[in-house]
């Protein structure tokens, strides 16, 4: 995953790629996609691949001095794939 991603297909032509029933109430995918962006991923539902959109990027929870849980922030850039954030709980 990176900061910046370009993809042109359309919903029609992605969704012939992947094989997958466009959700119809989704808006069409962005041509240039940045961190909180929404781009187009393929997931299953109900035992079918449907083509939907979701926030680009992983999300990091965090907290505030306080404790306080604060507004994730999308992880784009992967650099240390060795680092705890990697690592399963």
């Amino acid at each position: 995953m990176c900061n910046r991603f370009r993809q042109v297909k359309t919903k029609e032509n992605l969704s012939r790629i992947f094989n997958a029933r466009p959700l119809l109430d989704r808006p069409e995918p962005r041509d240039e996609l940045y961190p909180k962006y929404h781009g187009a991923v393929v997931r299953k539902e109900g035992g079918e691949r449907v083509l939907d959109v979701m926030p680009w990027g992983i999300p990091l929870a965090m907290k505030g001095r306080n404790g306080q849980p604060l507004k994730p922030k999308p992880i784009t850039n992967v650099h240390n794939l060795s680092s705890g954030f990697w690592k399963s709980t």
